[in-house]
């Protein structure tokens, strides 16, 4: 199986997603439409659950996500906590200072009942603005 990687805009994010169970969101989400820009992401995952993936490890690194990224975020992490057969780690890094998205991520956790490991850290400068 390959990866799926999808190159960071100043409106989409980086995915790199790995079959080794290694999946990266870093940047802004504010697609036009996000459900057809995140449908590659739900269409890879299907083909990943046939796997029987053992562990999960789902980094975010999110600056800001517009409503309609919120929902497809919610459900990939819903997906994700429905392979039953993985172990899944979820890790929000949020830049220091940034309470707005500490708590997006407190949210997810809520809305999604999956455990969040949480930590403050500087964005990584990638270049783009």
């Amino acid at each position: 199986m390959e990866s799926f990687k999808l190159a960071r805009t100043t409106v989409t994010p980086l995915i790199d997603f790995q079959p080794d169970g290694k999946f990266l969101m870093q940047g802004v989400s504010v697609p036009e439409n996000s459900l057809n820009f995140y449908s590659g992401v739900f269409e890879w995952l299907e083909e990943f659950k046939k796997l029987n993936p053992e562990k999960i490890c789902f980094e975010l690194f999110m600056e800001y996500l517009n409503t309609s990224s919120t929902r497809s975020l919610v459900d990939i992490v819903v997906k994700l906590k429905s392979m039953k057969s993985a172990e899944l780690l979820i890790c929000w890094q949020y830049e220091s200072g940034d309470d707005d998205m500490l708590e997006f991520g407190k949210e997810l956790e809520l809305l999604t009942g999956v455990k969040i490991e949480y930590k403050e850290t500087q964005y990584p400068n990638t270049g783009i603005i």
